[in-house]
């Protein structure tokens, strides 16, 4: 390990120490994102399917930084309205993660991988969704079907925090200490653009546990008053607050490029264009790499023209 990194890990480590877990939301360690990533030297898995298992597996293995560095300022994507920004379950979720033991991470598993990866060609071609198999074989002990989202991030965040779903099934496998084992497939899908299925098999000992929340209903007054204020704490910033001249926002666009590299590497570049009455924009803009080993960097720039 070099000079810089050992820096840069004390840096982290006096600031968790100095302001608890709330100064850890600034990113995940190269440590933490190594034992994460157990896929990482899986080559028949793309980028984005190595990157839903290591989402996953932060999410068990750090539940509680999880809920910081990655629930908590997270809206969902533009071309959903960012409806989960203020939804229950994203809330539950974090009420669970705040609450939760760590669990062991998921390892990738080739027969999961096959299943998955059958039954979304499946739907990929009759066009269906949910889990009922026509041809291919289904011996996981739990599966998550996920659609709309081609990013790893965001397929493990949609099956987390399971916006809409009753009990919150596909929360309650991933998070189910009793799996062992992990398959991660995507393809397109007729009408979502893009579906994801995610296959689980049993561990050794079968340590199989419930979800603490699976509806705000569950929750104490002073639970729900605290999660939701970690929950709020961007909302107001980004998305709410008016222009800085303090204009209203009239009009908003989005654009989006990727490029591949021959490595199988890939740039993508969000731009959200938001138009204000005083006839001036403010433009932001995400870039995110991600690299063939799982490994990424998101750089934000916001301006005005």
């Amino acid at each position: 390990m070099n000079v810089i990194s050992l820096l840069r890990k004390g840096l982290v480590a006096l600031l968790c120490l100095l302001y608890g877990v709330a100064a850890c939301a600034q990113g995940w360690t190269d440590d933490e994102l190594r034992r994460a990533n157990t896929a990482a030297g899986v080559k028949s898995m793309t980028v984005e399917e190595r990157e839903v298992v290591k989402y996953i597996n932060l999410a068990r293995l750090y539940p509680q930084k999880f809920a910081e560095v990655e629930v908590a300022d997270y809206y969902g994507e533009e071309k959903t309205g960012y409806r989960v920004r203020l939804c229950n379950d994203r809330l539950t979720l974090i009420a669970e993660l705040m609450t939760m033991t760590p669990r062991e991470p998921l390892t990738y598993s080739k027969a999961m991988q096959d299943e998955a990866r059958c039954l979304v060609a499946e739907q990929r071609d009759n066009g269906e969704v949910g889990h009922e198999r026509h041809k291919c074989k289904g011996t996981h002990g739990g599966e998550c079907c996920g659609y709309g989202h081609v990013a790893g991030r965001a397929i493990a965040l949609q099956l987390l925090i399971d916006d809409g779903v009753e009990g919150v099934g596909h929360r309650a496998n991933l998070l189910n200490a009793g799996f062992g084992t992990i398959g991660v497939a995507t393809d397109n899908h007729p009408t979502y653009d893009f579906g994801t299925v995610v296959d689980l098999q049993w561990g050794d000992g079968r340590a199989s546990t419930e979800l603490r929340y699976t509806k705000v209903e569950q929750l104490t007054q002073d639970e729900r008053a605290r999660y939701l204020a970690m929950m709020t704490r961007g909302v107001e910033r980004d998305l709410v607050e008016p222009f800085p001249s303090g204009t209203p926002v009239v009009d908003v666009q989005f654009e989006r490029e990727r490029s591949s590299r021959s490595d199988g590497s890939f740039v993508q570049v969000k731009r959200e264009t938001r138009l204000h009455a005083d006839g001036r924009k403010q433009i932001i803009e995400t870039t995110t790499t991600m690299g063939i080993d799982g490994s990424g960097d998101t750089k934000r720039r916001v301006w005005v023209e």
